[in-house]
């Protein structure tokens, strides 16, 4: 845990605070944008044609994390990735981190190499080509957004998973944000913990609101860092402790990355009109 005024009283939960203004987006900026989305389609398009000769998805997890780091690439976004050595490689675990834009699945999937299957909203299908690759790669858990018999069943395979060996990584908010502030984390990633006692990994991406907000296809350059915290034992620990555990962790690393990105700049955040070079 980061000690200081950071673990008692949180400066901000947003990646910008009150009055500082994102500057235009250039021209370098859409032509980015443009590669970043091309790129994406065409993988999924790869991907969807190889993956019926692809029966173990060996191929399709290379695609994956290759079609990644290549959008980040394109896009001149710097990944830095801290806490690699809390990872167990030979256990499950429940990733739980917070969700800010549609970078942050690119960001986890580029830096951490492990195998991991995402939970997701199943209307994701939806989307041309990605949505295709999404469902039929098999790999990752959709989840509809009702209540009832489906959800239950899906979560019953996310447990299924958990058992065989395979971790499961959720955006603990269910949606992203809307003004860069970390919301209310919903309890289904701690019943999926709590029912197969494995750890809680607390997981916090920083950086992505300000490069692809949410409502926004096009792509500023910029830094991401992403905080993985050392495993939260559920074995003792109830749905709700456990949640109060993650949040607070993911809080205070959230805050600090966020400060120092500010500082970076090169006005300070703090006056009313301030644009970022």
């Amino acid at each position: 845990m980061i000690g200081g005024d950071f673990a008692t009283e949180p400066r901000h939960e947003g990646p910008l605070p009150q009055g500082w203004k994102r500057g235009a987006v250039s021209h370098g900026s859409r032509v980015r944008s443009a590669g970043f989305w091309c790129c994406l389609l065409g993988y999924s398009l790869l991907a969807c044609l190889c993956l019926p000769f692809d029966g173990r998805r060996r191929t399709y997890k290379r695609l994956m994390r290759a079609c990644s780091s290549t959008m980040l690439q394109i896009a001149g976004v710097e990944l830095e990735v801290l806490g690699l050595e809390n990872i167990d490689t030979v256990s499950p675990r429940v990733f739980v981190s917070n969700h800010a834009s549609m970078l942050d699945m690119v960001c986890v999937i580029a830096g951490i190499s492990e195998e991991i299957g995402f939970l997701y909203k199943e209307e994701m299908h939806r989307i041309p080509l990605f949505g295709w690759a999404l469902k039929y790669g098999g790999l990752n858990y959709p989840i509809h957004r009702s209540s009832g018999p489906i959800v239950h069943s899906q979560l019953r395979h996310v447990v299924s998973g958990l058992g065989s060996g395979r971790s499961v990584f959720v955006f603990a908010e269910g949606s992203r944000t809307d003004d860069g502030t970390v919301g209310e984390f919903k309890d289904g990633a701690f019943y999926l913990a709590n029912k197969t006692r494995v750890p809680v990994v607390p997981v916090t991406i920083t950086g992505t609101y300000d490069l692809l907000p949410r409502e926004s296809l096009l792509i500023r350059s910029g830094k991401v860092v992403i905080v993985i915290d050392r495993p939260v034992e559920t074995w003792s620990l109830g749905i709700a402790d456990t949640k109060r555990i993650v949040r607070r962790e993911i809080m205070e690393h959230y805050n600090r990355h966020s400060v120092e990105q500010w500082e970076r700049l090169s006005c300070p955040p703090i006056k009313t009109g301030c644009r970022r070079k």
